[in-house]
């Protein structure tokens, strides 16, 4: 009886010894500065993005690749639990993101200590912002520098999203791959293609908190490309292998708009 005891009791530390411990997350202070990551992942479906890949199809039965995918980030808000929201600063909120650029698709953000649930954003730049004198445009907004080949001209203003590669309808007999390429912008009033994503953690909460020093919270989110082409509207090859500055654009900045959803949230 004794040995039966003693073991049950050995037992009894053993699972004890062995329980994770529980994570304790200390109150935050409005008044402290901590650190978010946001991290793009770009997909096409469920299949990982790419370049030049031939193997995705659209629901047109379509066969296409990409080669280049490039957007901006803009105005980016954060929503805590309690619904209450902090607006990343105008001068540090700009983003320009390029498929074939590793480091452009993770932006290290400044944030109160904070527990938030979710994050907007501006798929573009804003008409102030697009009209604003050329001089304080700067880094990533500079028509003659980073955004060269993301600008029109100043009566168009920037592309908000670009994306090339080739395609194939497979109804055809013919399996030559054409050329497609989509620059989607306009600020309005005459044209508007700003849209804006909303990804919602989930069950996730991104705790913000100075004390964490590195250890700051990483959001993952999935980049859907192939959304550019379905959604509200399957866009046709055939049909529209060129969009630029025309109406029919805002069928495709319609349907880019849902292209953004959560992966994950790593908080330590």
């Amino acid at each position: 009886m004794n040995k039966y005891i003693t073991f049950i009791a050995l037992l009894g530390v053993l699972l004890f010894s062995c329980k994770k411990e529980e994570k304790t997350v200390p109150a935050y202070e409005e008044n402290k500065i901590g650190y978010i990551t946001i991290k793009f992942d770009s997909q096409v479906g469920e299949l990982n993005l790419v370049p030049d890949s031939p193997f995705y199809t659209t629901p047109l039965n379509q066969k296409y690749s990409i080669s280049k995918f490039s957007y901006f980030v803009s105005n980016i808000v954060f929503v805590k639990q309690d619904s209450s929201t902090y607006a990343i600063s105008r001068d540090s909120s700009y983003f320009l993101v390029h498929e074939n650029v590793g480091s452009s698709k993770i932006l290290k953000l400044r944030v109160p200590e904070g527990d938030y649930i979710k994050v907007r954003f501006t798929i573009g730049i804003d008409s102030s912002t697009s009209v604003s004198p050329l001089n304080t445009r700067v880094d990533v907004l500079n028509p003659n520098g980073a955004a060269a080949n993301m600008y029109w001209d100043p009566s168009k203003g920037y592309m908000f999203m670009n994306i090339e590669g080739t395609y194939r309808d497979l109804l055809s007999s013919n399996s030559t791959m054409h050329p497609y390429q989509f620059q989607i912008g306009g600020y309005g009033p005459t044209l508007n293609n700003l849209r804006t994503a909303e990804v919602d953690f989930r069950d996730y909460v991104a705790s913000v908190r100075q004390s964490k020093g590195y250890l700051w919270p990483e959001v993952h989110i999935y980049v859907d490309a192939g959304k550019v082409f379905s959604g509200t509207t399957n866009i046709d090859f055939t049909q529209n292998d060129t969009i630029g500055f025309t109406p029919y654009s805002l069928n495709v900045s319609r349907n880019h708009m849902d292209m953004f959803t959560l992966a994950h949230v790593h908080d330590e």
